[in-house]
């Protein structure tokens, strides 16, 4: 039930600023248990222009953001049964609403009250009681943010669109020029003299490298534009495991490096994409092989940690700095630490990895250490959830309702 209370004064400015007469577009949720001031900060809000909602608690206000979709959310902090601090973490856990601007409203205006809000994801903290032209200039300058958020994801989005496009229309020719090199080179089209030989196996190896980098800019853009759909079965991770060393074997002979399988029988079946957890597979032993040098040994081992199952690669390489580390699952992102044959990547497979991973509901970290190696994990969740949970769960409007 709403709880109604007795007119809240705002104190009010001299005049009123040019920003104050331009109307804005954007939608606005005001979440206050007292109706007074429900009232008039919307009245305050519409006067500006813009597009307002009111919700008298935080239940209600989680559904009414569910709903709408607001830009900003002005919203008290001490309210009966949910607070202003739990729905700005449960606004930023959704992953659709995670960029929503949240202003914190209270009476509370101790350090530690601002930092609890801060904490809890919250943009902007106001303490009561307050002038109506700050609050609305403080609704101005979130919007501002709210506008160049909403056209650097676009512009990203067109992008990610592009590359699709432009490496889509790649492929074609340069796997037209990969087959042509082939038969070159398997004598299928006459004798070919040494030299001749030597400049095709450069173009067969330059177009190769061409596609491995267009299908990973192809891979990269359909998982961020959310056009990856996995496909989930219970799958026995050792079986996967032994497949995908077995292909690789040939790989790791060819620079005297033993493949080491320590992956035990016993592990419990796991929900998961196999075609796209042996994509991550291959591109951690690509990794491996690429900085191991001949001689190396590279282990792949499992175990279970709670509700995961954890998946290693480790290998007796060259290492990665430290300074590097963070940066290792970024987009077109190379370590400083060179392949010991000079191989050369596209600097978008450990950013697929990570990708993949989480969109399976897991993570990925890497402990390294100079001259002795590294070791990239992964884990992936035993029971079936939904896909990218990790990254940001999308509240259920219907569970919202009946915790209401």
């Amino acid at each position: 039930m709403c709880q109604s209370s007795t007119a809240y004064r705002l104190t009010d400015g001299a005049h009123q600023s040019h920003a104050e007469k331009r109307m804005t577009q954007g939608k606005i949720l005001v979440v206050d248990d007292q109706e007074s001031i429900r009232k008039l900060v919307s009245m305050h809000l519409r006067k500006r222009g813009y597009e307002v909602f009111s919700a008298c608690d935080g239940h209600d206000g989680l559904e009414k953001a569910l709903e709408h979709h607001p830009d900003i959310i002005v919203s008290d902090l001490m309210m009966p049964g949910m607070d202003g601090i739990e729905l700005c973490k449960r606004v930023k856990a959704d992953k659709e609403m995670r960029e929503t601007f949240f202003i914190m409203l209270t009476a509370k205006g101790k350090i530690e009250d601002k930092v609890q809000g801060f904490d809890s994801g919250a943009d902007d903290y106001m303490v009561k009681p307050f002038n109506h032209h700050e609050l609305l200039a403080r609704v101005d300058a979130a919007m501002r943010i709210r506008l160049l958020q909403k056209e650097l994801r676009s512009l990203s989005d067109l992008k990610d669109e592009f590359l699709g496009i432009a490496a889509h229309d790649m492929r074609t020719p340069l796997t037209v020029i990969k087959g042509w090199c082939d038969l070159f080179s398997d004598n299928l089209l006459g004798e070919l003299t040494s030299e001749q030989r030597e400049a095709i196996a450069g173009i067969g190896q330059q177009a190769a490298l061409m596609l491995d980098l267009i299908n990973d800019l192809l891979d990269v853009a359909k998982i961020e534009t959310g056009k990856v759909q996995l496909s989930l079965s219970r799958c026995n991770v050792k079986s996967i495991i032994d497949d995908y060393l077995h292909a690789q074997a040939l790989v790791a002979s060819k620079k005297n490096i033993t493949l080491v399988n320590n992956v035990p029988d016993d592990l419990e079946p796991v929900w998961l994409d196999p075609e796209r957890v042996g994509q991550v597979l291959n591109n951690l032993l690509s990794n491996a092989f690429k900085f191991s040098p001949e001689g190396a040994t590279v282990t792949v081992s499992a175990a279970r940690n709670g509700n995961f199952i954890e998946v290693s690669v480790a290998d007796t390489g060259v290492g990665i700095p430290p300074e590097d580390v963070d940066n290792l699952f970024k987009k077109f992102v190379q370590v400083s630490s060179k392949a010991t044959r000079g191989e050369k990547g596209t600097g978008l497979g450990l950013a697929i990895v990570k990708k993949i991973v989480e969109l399976h509901g897991g993570k990925v970290r890497v402990k390294s250490k100079m001259g002795e190696g590294s070791t990239f994990t992964f884990s992936l969740p035993i029971e079936k959830r939904k896909p990218s949970e990790s990254q940001g769960t999308k509240i259920d409007k219907n569970l919202a309702l009946s915790e209401n």
